[in-house]
């Protein structure tokens, strides 16, 4: 019997924006390597409201913090329709260590098309089983 995903939405509103996102990777056999996934993400926005998908028992691997009028360079995500996972996000805002993240493997996926709209992210949407793992993930922008 297949396990219950659960769809999530979540997007900053009015003057609230996203204000940080953190990702928990993990590595996994498949046929003939490791594979690394995302395994969970968690969103928090500048009202101190925050939200978590897949698995974040644990202290976060990466962490991208964003100012609220920052506008995102570029951002890609590579997942596997297959298998069912996230393989990476990479998403580039500024220069320096809190300006850009780089999450999951180098290897495996397709990247996903992405409209990125004014370039200001909002949040995510993506499906998900709650404390445990993640399957889809797509960025949300303001105007796309």
């Amino acid at each position: 019997m297949p396990v219950k995903t659960f769809d999530f939405d979540q997007r900053a509103s009015g003057s609230t924006y996203l204000k940080s996102l953190e990702t928990w990777s993990y590595q996994f056999p498949d046929s003939s390597s490791w594979l690394w996934v995302i395994h969970g993400i968690r969103l928090t926005f500048s009202n101190g409201e925050a939200f978590s998908a897949g698995y974040t028992d644990d202290k976060p691997m990466k962490k991208l913090s964003l100012n609220g009028d920052e506008r995102i360079r570029e951002l890609a995500i590579y997942s596997d329709q297959e298998l069912d996972v996230v393989n990476s996000i990479y998403i580039y805002a500024r220069d320096g260590p809190d300006g850009q993240i780089n999450a999951g493997g180098e290897t495996g996926g397709t990247k996903q098309a992405t409209n990125l709209g004014d370039r200001t992210l909002l949040g995510f949407q993506g499906r998900h089983i709650p404390g445990e793992s993640l399957h889809e993930l797509k960025p949300i922008f303001r105007g796309a």
